[in-house]
Protein backbone atom coordinates (compact mmCIF):
# COMPACT_ATOMS: atom_id res chain seq x y z
CA UNK A 1 0.00 0.00 0.00
CA UNK A 2 1.24 2.82 -1.20
CA UNK A 3 1.67 6.03 1.61
CA UNK A 4 -0.36 8.92 1.25
CA UNK A 5 1.18 12.03 -0.57
CA UNK A 6 -0.56 13.91 1.99
CA UNK A 7 1.40 12.40 5.06
CA UNK A 8 3.37 15.28 6.69
CA UNK A 9 6.92 14.85 5.80
CA UNK A 10 10.19 17.08 6.35
CA UNK A 11 13.86 16.48 4.79
CA UNK A 12 16.35 15.38 7.13
CA UNK A 13 18.38 17.15 5.41
CA UNK A 14 17.71 20.85 3.46
CA UNK A 15 20.44 23.16 0.70
CA UNK A 16 20.93 26.60 3.12
CA UNK A 17 21.19 28.48 -0.26
CA UNK A 18 17.48 27.48 -0.73
CA UNK A 19 16.60 28.25 2.52
CA UNK A 20 18.76 31.34 2.55
CA UNK A 21 16.55 32.60 -0.99
CA UNK A 22 13.47 31.24 0.76
CA UNK A 23 14.16 33.97 3.57
CA UNK A 24 14.31 36.31 1.37
CA UNK A 25 11.26 35.93 -0.67
CA UNK A 26 9.35 35.86 3.15
CA UNK A 27 11.79 39.26 3.71
CA UNK A 28 9.63 41.16 0.54
CA UNK A 29 6.79 39.06 1.20
CA UNK A 30 6.66 40.61 4.98
CA UNK A 31 8.10 44.13 3.54
CA UNK A 32 4.76 44.08 1.07
CA UNK A 33 2.31 43.71 4.36
CA UNK A 34 4.21 46.23 5.69
CA UNK A 35 3.50 48.54 2.91
CA UNK A 36 -0.03 47.33 2.20
CA UNK A 37 -1.27 46.72 5.49
CA UNK A 38 -3.04 43.53 3.77
CA UNK A 39 -4.48 40.68 5.52
CA UNK A 40 -4.03 39.04 2.58
CA UNK A 41 -0.21 39.09 2.60
CA UNK A 42 -0.31 37.78 6.44
CA UNK A 43 -2.64 34.49 4.93
CA UNK A 44 -0.12 34.30 1.80
CA UNK A 45 2.58 33.73 4.47
CA UNK A 46 0.29 32.01 7.17
CA UNK A 47 -0.28 28.94 4.31
CA UNK A 48 3.81 28.85 3.25
CA UNK A 49 5.15 28.82 6.96
CA UNK A 50 2.53 25.90 7.26
CA UNK A 51 3.06 23.94 4.23
CA UNK A 52 6.37 23.95 4.07
CA UNK A 53 6.41 22.97 8.57
CA UNK A 54 4.62 20.18 7.59
CA UNK A 55 5.52 18.64 4.26
CA UNK A 56 8.77 20.82 3.24
CA UNK A 57 9.17 22.12 0.09
CA UNK A 58 7.27 19.67 -1.57
CA UNK A 59 4.26 21.96 -1.63
CA UNK A 60 5.51 25.34 -1.06
CA UNK A 61 5.15 27.59 -4.33
CA UNK A 62 7.91 29.87 -2.42
CA UNK A 63 10.24 26.96 -1.78
CA UNK A 64 9.74 25.40 -5.46
CA UNK A 65 11.02 28.99 -6.43
CA UNK A 66 13.99 28.95 -4.14
CA UNK A 67 15.19 25.36 -5.30
CA UNK A 68 14.83 26.54 -9.08
CA UNK A 69 16.82 29.79 -8.26
CA UNK A 70 19.42 28.11 -6.11
CA UNK A 71 19.94 25.59 -9.13
CA UNK A 72 20.82 28.39 -11.88
CA UNK A 73 22.98 29.93 -9.18
CA UNK A 74 25.71 27.91 -10.17
CA UNK A 75 26.67 27.78 -6.37
CA UNK A 76 27.25 24.48 -4.54
CA UNK A 77 24.70 22.84 -2.44
CA UNK A 78 25.54 23.35 1.12
CA UNK A 79 23.71 20.50 3.18
CA UNK A 80 22.38 21.40 6.66
CA UNK A 81 20.28 19.66 9.28
CA UNK A 82 16.48 19.64 8.06
CA UNK A 83 15.12 19.80 12.01
CA UNK A 84 16.12 22.70 13.06
CA UNK A 85 15.18 24.16 10.00
CA UNK A 86 11.34 22.81 10.37
CA UNK A 87 11.63 23.97 14.07
CA UNK A 88 11.77 27.65 12.55
CA UNK A 89 9.38 26.81 10.20
CA UNK A 90 6.79 26.12 13.03
CA UNK A 91 8.22 29.65 14.95
CA UNK A 92 7.29 31.21 11.21
CA UNK A 93 4.03 29.57 11.37
CA UNK A 94 3.31 31.08 15.09
CA UNK A 95 4.49 34.57 14.13
CA UNK A 96 2.02 34.84 11.02
CA UNK A 97 -0.55 33.24 12.27
CA UNK A 98 -0.34 36.00 15.54
CA UNK A 99 -0.43 38.81 12.90
CA UNK A 100 -3.17 37.52 11.12
CA UNK A 101 -5.05 37.16 14.19
CA UNK A 102 -3.57 40.92 15.81
CA UNK A 103 -4.72 42.30 12.22
CA UNK A 104 -8.18 41.03 11.38
CA UNK A 105 -8.84 41.81 15.32
CA UNK A 106 -8.07 45.22 14.95
CA UNK A 107 -4.99 45.65 16.29
CA UNK A 108 -2.96 46.24 13.16
CA UNK A 109 -0.05 48.27 14.99
CA UNK A 110 0.86 45.12 17.09
CA UNK A 111 0.43 42.72 13.79
CA UNK A 112 3.39 45.28 12.19
CA UNK A 113 5.36 44.39 15.12
CA UNK A 114 4.97 41.05 14.91
CA UNK A 115 6.26 41.45 11.27
CA UNK A 116 9.09 43.38 11.94
CA UNK A 117 10.57 40.80 14.66
CA UNK A 118 9.80 38.37 12.22
CA UNK A 119 11.30 40.70 9.48
CA UNK A 120 14.57 40.95 11.44
CA UNK A 121 14.67 37.09 11.56
CA UNK A 122 14.25 36.47 8.25
CA UNK A 123 16.82 38.96 7.22
CA UNK A 124 19.63 37.88 9.18
CA UNK A 125 18.87 34.33 7.78
CA UNK A 126 19.16 35.73 4.21
CA UNK A 127 22.15 38.00 4.73
CA UNK A 128 24.36 36.07 6.53
CA UNK A 129 23.07 32.69 6.85
CA UNK A 130 22.15 33.12 10.80
CA UNK A 131 19.33 30.73 12.15
CA UNK A 132 18.10 32.13 15.19
CA UNK A 133 15.35 29.51 15.60
CA UNK A 134 17.82 26.83 14.48
CA UNK A 135 20.09 28.31 17.73
CA UNK A 136 17.16 27.72 19.87
CA UNK A 137 16.86 24.43 18.41
CA UNK A 138 20.46 23.23 19.44
CA UNK A 139 19.96 24.86 22.94
CA UNK A 140 16.87 22.94 23.88
CA UNK A 141 18.53 19.62 22.35
CA UNK A 142 21.25 20.19 25.18
CA UNK A 143 18.81 20.97 27.77
CA UNK A 144 17.09 17.34 27.17
CA UNK A 145 13.66 19.55 26.00
CA UNK A 146 14.20 17.72 22.48
CA UNK A 147 15.56 13.99 22.01
CA UNK A 148 18.96 14.19 19.99
CA UNK A 149 17.55 11.03 17.99
CA UNK A 150 15.02 13.92 16.53
CA UNK A 151 17.92 14.98 14.53
CA UNK A 152 21.00 12.40 13.18
CA UNK A 153 22.01 15.05 11.54
CA UNK A 154 22.45 17.35 14.44
CA UNK A 155 25.18 15.19 16.10
CA UNK A 156 27.43 15.41 13.55
CA UNK A 157 28.76 19.08 14.23
CA UNK A 158 30.93 18.57 11.08
CA UNK A 159 28.31 18.49 8.64
CA UNK A 160 26.33 21.67 10.36
CA UNK A 161 29.39 24.22 10.64
CA UNK A 162 29.83 26.60 7.63
CA UNK A 163 32.65 26.35 5.17
CA UNK A 164 33.73 29.87 5.13
CA UNK A 165 36.17 29.71 2.07
CA UNK A 166 33.43 28.38 -0.08
CA UNK A 167 32.11 30.43 -2.77
CA UNK A 168 28.69 28.46 -1.68
CA UNK A 169 28.60 30.75 1.06
CA UNK A 170 26.65 33.64 0.36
Amino acid sequence: MQASILKPDYPPVVNSIVTRIVAFITLLLAAGYLFSGSAWVLAYMLFEFLIRYLYGPRFSPVARLGIQIASHSGLAPRMVAGQPKRFAQAIGTAFALTALVLHTGGLPDFAILAMLVLSLFAALEAGIGFCAACLLFGFMIRLGWVQPESCEACSNLAFQQPNHNSASNI
